[in-house]
């Protein structure tokens, strides 16, 4: 087995890192201190800020990996990420499932949140829509976007790397993302 290269860490940025998932955690549950983070931090919300700041930690290592290991071992690595981010996701989505199936009738916000009661009356079909990314309810479409992301970042290092620059910029103008819209399970 190969040894395994790692990027060296930047604790600073782990640390900020850190503080934005913590803000994005209380920003996702009623208390008192949602009211100041759920604004944002200046002019980005903690989820900006902490994709902002992992593509450019992932552009960082990735690109050490490219300069030592090649094109490969780069594509290699961003695979493996986005299959840990899938399984984490994949997992995530069980648990809640699993709890809210036992107390979905004691919440009232469940259907406005994509849990209706059709999703728990096929709950086979809930759970192969999860499986392919396609059943998002409420904050479970965060992860699947990261997951396309790190996808993505072979693409982009390499576009960059042969002076592509303006395909990457022109990709990204043209990438819509509607905030507003929920996607409901069955």
């Amino acid at each position: 087995m190969g040894r395994r290269l790692n990027c060296v860490r930047d604790a600073r940025l782990d640390a900020i890192r850190g503080l934005l998932l913590i803000g994005m955690s209380i920003d996702h549950f009623p208390s008192i201190l949602k009211s100041y983070v759920e604004d944002g931090l200046g002019f980005v919300t903690a989820a900006e800020g902490f994709i902002f700041l992992s593509g450019y930690v992932a552009g960082f290592c990735y690109l050490r990996t490219l300069a030592q290991k090649g094109e490969w071992a780069v594509v290699g690595r961003a695979a493996n990420r986005a299959r840990s981010i899938y399984v984490f996701h994949i997992c995530a989505f069980l648990i809640v499932f699993g709890a809210m199936a036992r107390m979905h009738a004691s919440l009232p916000w469940a259907a406005g949140a994509g849990w209706d009661q059709t999703a728990f009356d096929q709950p086979f079909k809930t759970l192969f829509l999860a499986a392919t990314l396609r059943c998002q309810p409420m904050y479970f479409d965060i992860l699947p976007m990261y997951l396309v992301f790190f996808l993505l970042v072979p693409a982009v290092i390499f576009c960059l790397r042969r002076k592509g620059w303006w395909l990457v910029l022109l990709a990204s103008a043209t990438v819509v993302v509607d905030s507003t819209r929920r996607h409901g399970c069955p």
